[in-house]
């Protein structure tokens, strides 16, 4: 489809093209977000929590050029984790947040941390959910868009569980906060779809 939109000048074949890369596109994205749904081993490392925000702001700012991202651009917080499963988090619920301010709306992004926890607070002012579906937003397939797969909050809660953390919502008036809680020096068992330990190492700051 890629080489085809290269070479066609019809108009009107153009805009079959382009209907076919966006199906394709969508189709990549939700295999992608199955294939994530059953895994459940950690790849632990330690790195700048910092840097994982900084990815995910990057990985969405070309579709949200209109919504502006108040976040920390500089720090230094060491964590040790599985990074790319704590991007997914991050990214997941700043791409929904970055959804309801489209139009000019504004997303906020804070970090704590002190000795038993880290935490990433992911706000934005448009979105309401209301109490009795705070735990309905984290099981699969619930999705409250048109369109959705449900699958984003689902996989992300499985992901902080892995790390022996969670997501906490509240939401109201104001609008949605999302906060990411990771645990710090907190020996924790990491174990893999087989049950074998994937690392047995202190989570720390």
């Amino acid at each position: 489809s890629e080489l085809l939109q290269q070479r066609v000048t019809d108009e009107s074949q153009k805009r079959y093209i382009v209907a076919m890369l966006e199906a394709s596109k969508k189709i990549d994205v939700f295999t992608r977000e199955l294939l994530d749904f059953t895994d459940n081993e950690l790849a632990l490392e330690r790195f700048n929590i910092y840097e994982v925000i900084h990815d995910s702001v990057n990985a969405i700012k070309e579709d949200y050029r209109d919504v502006q991202i108040d976040y920390p651009r500089k720090g230094d917080l060491l964590c040790f984790a599985d990074r790319t499963k704590l991007f997914q988090v991050v990214h997941n619920i700043l791409k929904n947040a970055a959804g309801y301010e489209k139009g000019g709306g504004t997303v906020k992004i804070g970090v704590k941390g002190d000795e038993t926890k880290i935490a990433i607070t992911i706000f934005n002012g448009s979105s309401r959910i209301q109490e009795s579906e705070y735990e309905s937003i984290f099981k699969p397939f619930y999705t409250r868009k048109k369109g959705g797969k449900g699958l984003g909050l689902f996989i992300g809660m499985r992901n902080m569980k892995l790390h022996g953390g969670d997501i906490a919502v509240d939401s109201g008036d104001e609008g949605t906060t999302f906060t990411i809680e990771l645990p710090v020096k907190k020996k924790e068992r990491m174990t893999g779809r087989s049950g074998a330990i994937a690392g047995r190492e202190e989570i720390e700051a």
